[in-house]
């Protein structure tokens, strides 16, 4: 029996092993007689669509020719052998999705075959997990994403079933396009193995995408000027909104949020606002957010984000921004106080000006006031436009709109009374306008003006535009002058030497003058208002000076008097210093003796610096005498010429040179030998820097004739 065929019970008289079957047929069968044996088989599924070839052979029973005569030994039938055959096609329920909008797969199993189905059929699908199913439908099951439906047995030949499987996709889908595949087995049919057992669909999935642009009515803000942000969200995808979408704007602190548009809200300074579902794409809306700069925005850049998300926009999950910086313009004020003198005198009218400049970059914005509590040792005159008094108090006021750059001023008279005494210290302070003040920097100024004693004393520094070098001095002439208008009392001079410096000489007339370990100290009783006093300072500049270059001095005086002036107390004069002088002389002897061919002559050769600077790379040349050579030269010589460093001043150095006579000198006689000492720093007197020295040479006796 072919194998695709499975076997039944075997009838009487017949034995089955395996897919072989034998049935016996007993002697005796008469001429013209027939048995008949029935055997059951059933088509599996491997017999689908085929035409079964099945054999049978009798043998035996005393006929000789069978079984090999297959004309009457042998019978075959063909079959062709009917089965179900299924089809699954799946479609969408639109040509594309859209994010978060409900949508569906129909999948229809068809029986293309040529018998009704003779078991159960599965269809399974797995769902791709940026879609969220829905409810199953009838015959359905849906565990996580995998759909499982099923087609009863007997699905007949033609006919059709079908299943709506619901699908949402999720913001995960969004720009992508979702491959959905679903496949049909069982029901006695050659499926899965079939082509037409599986289906897929391929759907684009669309969806809103929000973008927010925020801009500033103005590039710039000013303080107290109301100004508005605009918020645009525009719907840059391909499908309209789903969902409402929201703006949020915290508005920085420094700014009063004033009126927004329809559906936006405030908290505080936190304002939110409603898009709607069903933005179209390209579609746009804008909101409009009314805001005010207060002072605390003066001279800031104030930055400001808004953030939009939700309206199931697939980009802006985690919320889309936009920011804009926009600087603060603001007026700023500084006010400046001055006295009409330098100094007052009691019940000698005189006056205060106060003057009030807006030196920020936009118009005040409210009324500046200028207050100025005058001291009560000064009696207040007649105020001035624009100011009141009350007991002491002087108050006035600047209309809003003092522009950028822009100043106003007041005078204020006062007289010094008899109660007025010292240095009097008035302070005027400006608020307002829409600034900072009184609070920043600027907003007051203070003028302290002496009343009756005071003595403005000046201390000025010269050196008569002398120049010095290392080895000199240095002579400055300090004056100090009293400008008054009292005398000064307890004058005290203070003036520290420069490093390095040594005192020689001070004196002036008037003063008593001592050197205290490396300053000077000069003192006086008294100084009258208009005099002036001087002092004659000496300072030694060491020959070996390698200090400042020039040498600053400063003197600073003092007085027990009240100086209403003392950045005038010190007095500074730098002095250049030269590169000096040092005067080399170079001195040489033979020590008188007198030298005959054959032998060696020593000059002993003295290098002396007699200042006053020290000498600076100093070179000694001792060329030998013609027809004479170079021996030795004593430390710190090695050979000539030779370097002896620097040579300080007052100091020598000393160097012995030996030269050899040959046997057959026949040079000048007497040898005439010099040697020269030169050095970088300038030398006043060179005509000594040569040596010079003669040695007589002896004549050898004559042979005896």
């Amino acid at each position: 029996i072919p194998a695709s065929l499975t076997p039944g019970t075997a009838p009487a008289g017949c034995t089955l092993t395996g897919q072989s079957l034998s049935c016996s047929i007993p002697a005796g069968l008469a001429v013209g007689a027939s048995t008949s044996f029935i055997i059951p088989v059933t088509a599996t599924a491997a017999a689908s669509g085929t035409t079964v070839v099945n054999t049978a052979t009798v043998s035996g029973g005393g006929d000789a020719s069978c079984p090999a005569d297959t004309t009457h030994c042998a019978s075959t039938v063909s079959t062709p052998v009917d089965a179900p055959a299924l089809a699954i096609v799946k479609t969408a329920s639109s040509a594309a999705f859209t994010v978060n909008v409900p949508a569906s797969y129909t999948l229809t199993v068809t029986n293309t075959g040529a018998a009704a189905t003779t078991a159960a059929a599965t269809v399974t699908d797995t769902i791709p997990a940026s879609l969220t199913p829905g409810a199953a439908p009838a015959g359905c099951t849906i565990t996580g994403q995998s759909a499982n439906c099923t087609i009863p047995a007997g699905l007949a030949v033609g006919a059709s079933v079908s299943f709506v499987l619901p699908v949402t996709p999720t913001v995960a889908a969004s720009g992508t396009t979702v491959s959905n595949t679903a496949t049909v087995s069982g029901g006695g049919s050659n499926c899965p193995a079939a082509s037409t057992c599986s289906s897929t669909v391929d759907v684009p999935v669309d969806a809103p995408e929000l973008a927010i642009v925020k801009t500033a009515s103005t590039p710039t803000f000013t303080v107290n000027v109301p100004a508005s942000y605009t918020l645009t969200v525009t719907n840059t995808g391909n499908a309209a909104t789903t969902a409402d979408a929201t703006v949020t704007d915290p508005v920085p602190a420094s700014l009063t949020v004033g009126a927004v548009s329809p559906g936006c809200t405030v908290a505080v300074q936190v304002v939110s606002c409603t898009i709607p579902p069903g933005l179209a794409p390209t579609a746009s809306v804008s909101f409009t957010v009314q805001v005010t700069p207060t002072a605390a925005a003066s001279g800031t850049s104030v930055t400001n984000t808004a953030t939009v998300g939700g309206g199931g926009s697939s980009n802006c999950r985690g919320g889309c921004s936009a920011t804009v910086d926009v600087p603060v313009d603001a007026p700023a004020l500084r006010l400046v106080k001055t006295a009409s003198t330098p100094n007052f005198t009691v019940g000698t009218p005189a006056s205060y000006t106060l003057s009030v400049t807006n030196t920020g970059n936009a118009a005040t914005t409210a009324v500046a006031t200028v207050s100025d509590p005058v001291p009560a040792g000064l009696a207040v005159g007649a105020m001035p436009a624009g100011c009141t008094l009350s007991g002491q108090d002087v108050s006035c006021t600047i209309p809003v709109g003092l522009a950028a750059g822009a100043s106003v001023s007041f005078v204020i008279p006062v007289t010094p009374t008899a109660a007025a005494s010292g240095i009097v210290s008035n302070t005027a302070t400006v608020s307002g306008g829409g600034t900072g003040c009184p609070a920043v920097a600027g907003c007051s100024g203070t003028v302290d003006v002496p009343v009756g004693e005071a003595a403005d004393l000046l201390l000025t520094k010269d050196d008569g535009g002398a120049t010095s070098a290392p080895g000199g001095s240095i002579a400055w002439t300090l004056s100090v002058t009293n400008n008054g208008p009292s005398d000064a009392t307890d004058v005290s001079v203070s003036d520290p030497y420069p490093a390095g410096l040594t005192y020689v000489s001070a004196s002036g007339a008037g003063w008593n003058c001592s050197d205290d370990v490396g300053t000077l100290l000069c003192t006086r009783p008294s100084l009258a208002n208009g005099a002036t006093a001087t002092i004659d300072l000496v300072l030694n500049v060491p020959a070996n000076y390698t200090g400042p270059n020039p040498v600053v001095n400063t003197a600073r005086v003092s007085s027990t008097t009240p100086d209403p002036n003392p950045n005038n107390n010190a007095g500074t004069d730098p002095t250049p210093l030269g590169t000096g002088e040092a005067d080399l002389s170079v001195s040489k002897t033979d020590n008188g003796v007198s030298v005959a061919p054959g032998a060696t002559v020593s000059y002993t050769l003295v290098v002396r610096n007699a200042g006053p600077s020290d000498a600076q790379a100093v070179q000694l040349e001792d060329p030998a005498p013609p027809g004479l050579t170079f021996v030795s030269a004593s430390a710190p010589c090695t050979s000539l010429p030779c370097n002896l460093g620097t040579l300080a001043a007052g100091a020598s150095t000393t160097v012995t040179v030996v030269f050899q006579v040959p046997l057959a000198y026949n040079g000048p006689r007497p040898i005439s030998n010099s040697a020269t000492a030169s050095s970088l720093t300038p030398d006043p007197n060179p005509a000594n820097n040569t040596g010079t020295d003669t040695t007589p040479v002896l004549v050898p006796p004559r042979p005896p004739q």
